[in-house]
């Protein structure tokens, strides 16, 4: 069998980290809405966002 390569984890930078979600708190929208902004920087920490999610769901269902 083949063995899978183990994925580096995602990088974000420390000038980025917590903007979206300041984003969200400061508009008091959820992401889903946010994915449908106008600006271009926040529809694409939305997308993220709503990726990771399941990213992290996945990961936790593997530890189990």
């Amino acid at each position: 069998m083949a063995r899978r390569r183990a994925r580096s984890r995602i990088h974000i930078k420390k000038a980025n980290r917590g903007k979206f979600t300041a984003t969200k708190r400061r508009t008091g929208k959820t992401t889903s809405q946010l994915r449908h902004s106008k600006n271009p920087i926040t529809r694409k920490r939305a997308v993220f966002s709503a990726n990771a999610k399941k990213w992290a769901k996945k990961r936790k269902r593997k530890s189990r």
